[in-house]
């Protein structure tokens, strides 16, 4: 804290003088500077660079995240109007007890009971609006219902008396739900937001590494390069590559990738041990330009002036998992599990530290891996002292300020360590939905979830922004659009547009990234022997200059550096991103009820309503023996079946099976010699994923069944049945696996039936008891599950004509149940009513 202005000069001396505290004072080796990349700050850590050469140099890549954000917004300026008519909508319901009611009891009849709240962004973070309007989404059909079913209603709720303004807007929300191409506007900027909105839970972590950087830096790149070529595919589409929206997305993610220092991102990422190489695309850099990529950054941080004799043929033998880095010496993937943090990932320097410490391979990957590229932990600091510093502490010395923030910092990572933490309040939903309850705090050790508790104090303590009652304003930017047809209100004021409107937000971002374009006069870099060599770039924006420091021969785009070939390996720490995301919703989920609920009795409904079945477009998913599963919208008013999109998974994925609990997830097994289970995530538009994949244990995986706790997968040409448990978290699948047993018999038809095909797997959960038909041995196997060993075990079969070869049978009814075939290897359908079974059949 100073009086001081905020100049690059000003700034500089401050870095020296904490450079120097932390250094001599407390003895601690800094071993770099990570903030924003753009204005005096940026200049300042260059000074800092050209007095101390051994310093890692980053820009926040917290804050690169929004700038892409702000990039893509700069490019697309009607998104942010778009957004803003969601919040509009979001609000009309919440400020309306009446409408809030019925649309609650709407919910609780279409969704089976469940019902959730309509989030609010009461706070002005980007992701909180993508929360907002992702909640709206998975809400849709409700909101449609309550708007056709109950418009007059709701609109004479508002009683006779009522200004003619506020039925104007009640019309124009109502409408804009029944508006199905307004919902698609809205499908088309979730699907563009989410990737961003699950990066930045990753990059703002208060462990995020810059092997994270790079990895998250190239899934993006990959999933909106595939968003893009869909798009342009499309049989409909006009659209070029360079009109499509993510095109400014992809240009600025390259463009802040030039910027880094990409000797300090691809070692990290080199240098993580469960990554290595096999992510990167060898022909572009080779272990031999990796060898130079590591040699500088030794000398680099080191001060050496030449690494250690073994240095080399430690990273060779690194690259090639040989010596003290093979599987039998260091087996780090048998440690992973046991040494995972909460959020599932395993800390790579964790398994740096079982290796020799003298290897200089390990010093350089403890140290590289150590440095966190965000200034987050900084922001939550001064975000501790304006809280601690308050009108009735106003007189605290800067000194005194700075142990009480140090000693409050420390007391809440212990807490966080230690799972001590106050108990965050989490919102119960249900038909009392005025409660809430808690959940403990779950021991963290690595402090990664501080974040949370920072932001959970900070509400606690500030309050919820409160807002002026929504009928006493008179509207949004998204009212000046018009875009159902309903005359337009009267513009609120710049203050109230600015506490809520999106289009504030996102021109804040838009101006940031426009002035990090402009890099800062950094050409007296080369007087303490640092080679400087500039490189034009162009990329979303004005274009940049881009430096090369120490040496770096040349700068590698994100498009030429990753495999991206690879089917596997790209969500090492994207469910860690998605995890921290769905807790960030629950947060804004909360605020919302603190905000916007505090002082409002929920009117009930409970007068019965007809049900209504709106004619909504569905989706359907299609494997056959391709290499893709396809996704076709069926609308049954048209009627029309058209392709929406395709999803590569291998060859001839000819069974989808779904999650029994989330049904954006599907399994598929790809019928080939070395049989295949691919575990597929589905958005909204339809378009799919691969998230996971395991072996079959076996060949020609035909039969798929996704239980409660267990994947049967039936392998035709082996004649087999394993069992692998499904896992709570992405990728679901386990390559641990059971066998049910080996299948034997064979049939008359020697094209089909020369010996056990398992085709399909039946579970009866109220026997639990599984059905097989087997096409080649001509029969049904029985399974039951035992109760205490929860083991399945043979006890029987239905036994069909020679020949038949069941492929598809149908279980119906209570006991004497029965067991009917309805597709056989014939090629046509029938039906054996036939065929009782009983409790133990031999």
């Amino acid at each position: 804290m100073s009086a001081k202005r905020k100049t690059a000069a000003n700034v500089f001396a401050l870095m020296v003088t904490e450079y120097e505290y932390l250094t001599t004072q407390i003895g601690l080796k800094c071993i770099g500077i990570a903030g924003d990349a753009a204005g005096d700050e940026r200049k300042a850590r260059l000074d800092m660079l050209r007095e101390h050469p051994n310093l890692l140099i980053a820009d926040c890549w917290a804050h690169q995240i929004c700038l892409i954000l702000g990039d893509y917004v700069r490019a697309n300026p009607k998104i942010a109007e778009v957004i803003d008519s969601a919040v509009e909508v979001v609000k009309w319901f919440n400020n309306h007890s009446y409408a809030l009611g019925i649309f609650q009891k709407e919910q609780r009849e279409t969704y089976g009971g469940k019902e959730w709240c309509l989030i609010m962004p009461v706070i002005t973070r980007w992701t909180a609006y993508f929360a907002s309007f992702d909640r709206l989404l998975k809400l849709r059909k409700a909101l449609q219902v309550t708007a056709i079913k109950h418009e007059q209603e709701l609109i004479s709720a508002l009683g006779t008396s009522a200004p003619a303004r506020k039925k104007l807007k009640a019309r124009r929300v109502l409408a804009r739900i029944k508006d199905d191409s307004w919902w698609k506007k809205l499908v088309v900027i979730k699907t563009h937001f989410e990737p961003l909105a699950i990066a930045i839970n990753v990059t703002q972590g208060a462990n995020s590494r810059c092997d994270q950087v790079s990895f998250l830096l190239a899934k993006l790149y990959h999933s909106y390069s595939n968003l893009r070529q869909a798009d342009c595919d499309h049989p409909e589409s006009s659209m070029t590559e360079e009109e499509h929206p993510v095109t400014s997305i992809l240009e600025s993610i390259e463009k802040r990738w030039r910027k880094a220092d990409q000797d300090l991102h691809i070692a990290a990422f080199f240098l993580n041990p469960f990554i290595n190489n096999q992510l990167l695309d060898s022909d572009v850099i080779p272990i031999s330009m990796m060898m130079g990529i590591l040699r500088r950054l030794y000398m680099r941080v080191f001060e050496a002036e030449e690494v250690p004799s073994d240095f080399m043929i430690s990273v060779y033998h690194y690259g090639e998992r040989e010596g003290i880095f093979s599987k039998d010496a260091w087996n780090i993937e048998q440690l992973r599990k046991p040494l995972a943090e909460q959020d599932g990932t395993t800390d790579p320097i964790i398994m740096w530290k079982l290796l020799p410490k003298k290897n200089p391979l390990a010093r350089l990957a403890i140290l590289i891996l150590s440095f966190v590229p965000n200034s987050t932990n900084t922001e939550r600091l001064f975000t501790t002292v304006t809280d601690t510093k308050s009108k009735k502490r106003n007189r605290l010395r800067t000194e005194k300020l700075r142990k009480i923030v140090f000693v409050k910092l420390e007391l809440r990572r212990q807490q966080a360590v230690e799972g001590t933490a106050r108990a965050r309040l989490k919102r119960h939903f249900g038909n009392d939905s005025t409660g809430a309850v808690t959940t403990p705090f779950i021991s963290d050790e690595s402090g990664s979830r501080i974040e949370e508790e920072d932001i959970v104090q900070a509400i606690e303590e500030g309050g919820a922004e409160s807002e002026t009652d929504e009928e006493d304003m008179a509207g949004t930017t998204a009212d000046l659009r018009n875009d159902t047809g309903v005359p337009s209100e009267t513009p609120a004021s710049a203050a109230d547009m600015s506490a809520r409107s999106f289009v504030v937000v996102a021109r804040e971002w838009e101006e940031q990234a426009s002035m990090e374009d402009q890099d800062v006069d950094d050409t007296e870099l080369d007087e303490r022997g640092i080679k400087v060599t500039e490189h034009v770039t162009y990329g979303a924006g004005t274009p940049c200059r881009v430096r090369l420091y120490f040496g770096q021969p040349k700068l590698f785009d994100i498009a030429e550096l990753f495999n991206f070939s690879m089917e596997t390996g790209w969500d090492e720490f994207w469910f860690q991103g998605v995890k921290k995301y769905e807790e960030e919703a629950l947060f804004y989920e909360l605020l919302t009820s603190l905000d916007d609920r505090e002082d409002k009795e929920i009117v009930s409904v409970t007068a019965p309503l007809p049900h209504i079945e709106l004619p909504m477009v569905h989706h359907i998913l299609v494997a056959s023996y391709t290499d893709a599963v396809y996704t076709l919208a069926f609308d049954p008013v048209q009627p029309s079946l058209t392709l929406v999109s395709s999803t590569t998974v291998g060859h001839h994925p000819s069974w989808i099976t779904p999650h029994p609990t989330d049904s954006s997830v599907v399994f598929t097994g790809l019928e080939q010699a070395d049989g295949r289970v691919v575990v597929l995530k589905y958005d909204a538009a339809g378009k799919g994923v691969v998230i996971g994949a395991i072996s079959s244990g076996g060949k020609d995986p035909a039969a798929l069944l996704a239980s409660k706790d267990t994947l049967f997968v039936g392998n035709y040409s082996s004649g087999t049945i394993l069992t692998t448990p499904l896992l709570p978290t992405p990728p679901y699948v386990s390559n641990s696996r059971s066998a049910l047993g080996q299948f034997t018999g064979a049939g008359p038809n020697d094209e089909r039936q020369e010996a056990s095909h398992p085709h399909q797997v039946v579970l009866i959960p109220e026997r639990e008891e599984l059905l097989v038909p087997d096409l080649g041995a001509d029969r049904t196997w029985r399974f039951k599950r035992d109760n205490e060993e929860h083991d399945w075990t043979m006890v029987g079969s239905v036994l069909y004509e020679p020949g038949d070869g069941p492929r598809h049978v149908a279980f119906k009814g209570a006991l004497p149940a029965r067991v009917s075939l309805i597709f056989s290897s014939h090629g046509r359908s029938r039906r054996h009513p036939v065929h009782a079974l009983r409790a133990h059949e031999p």
